[in-house]
């Protein structure tokens, strides 16, 4: 910002102060501008980011909808065969089918949510928009980590279907028992998914209707 002195000698105390005022009125009005550009910069810069947000949370409540459809499958697949395991406990003769099994992964996206952090968007946000915000994309990420730590133990159950595919006469107590824990742990994460998953979904659409 460049601030020129009216050209002239000063020649009285009357010039001086005139001089001076007229210096001062010209730095405000520079200053107001520069205040008034850099507010429309943030206020584009916020509407672009509050636009890319709404239709990424849009896109990941999609993506975790059909998910959740898939994690009910892989819920029901994980029941049948703890309950083969149990029956080949009690019954060795007991007829082993149905061995596909199904794990769905949600790719739940945060770029929007991290540019906005980067360009300092979220900054000059509304402080409960801000907190909206917030909610979604930490629950969101507790989700992302419980379903890092299931996919572990659905790899585990992989390797179980070869396992319960063999001659069930061949099959030893201890590896029963190993498949029994195996697959409680993956029910157990599994429901534990669906309930954060149900959680992550009543808070995106509850977003999308704030908005």
């Amino acid at each position: 910002m460049d601030i020129h002195p009216v050209h002239g000698s000063i020649r009285s105390v009357k010039d001086f102060f005139l001089h001076l005022l007229t210096i001062t009125v010209g730095i405000l009005i520079a200053l107001s501008l520069e205040a008034t550009v850099e507010w429309f910069h943030y206020r584009h810069l916020v509407h672009e980011a509050e636009t890319n947000l709404a239709s990424e949370i849009r896109a990941n409540q999609d993506e975790l909808t059909k998910t959740v459809a898939g994690l009910r499958i892989t819920d029901q697949q994980l029941r049948r065969f703890i309950a083969l395991v149990h029956a080949l406990e009690s019954d060795r003769s007991t007829t082993i089918h149905d061995l596909a099994f199904n794990w769905t992964v949600a790719s739940l996206h945060t770029t929007s949510w991290n540019t906005a952090s980067a360009t300092g968007a979220i900054a000059h946000m509304d402080y409960d928009e801000v907190q909206r915000y917030t909610r979604v994309y930490v629950l969101q990420q507790q989700y992302v980590s419980l379903q890092e730590r299931a996919f572990a133990s659905a790899n585990a159950v992989v390797g179980l279907t070869t396992l319960l595919d063999k001659d069930a006469k061949k099959i030893s107590e201890s590896e029963l028992e190993n498949a029994e824990r195996t697959l409680g742990l993956a029910l157990a994460n599994t429901s534990a998914e669906q309930d954060i998953a149900a959680a992550l979904i009543a808070e995106y659409r509850q977003f999308a209707q704030s908005n």
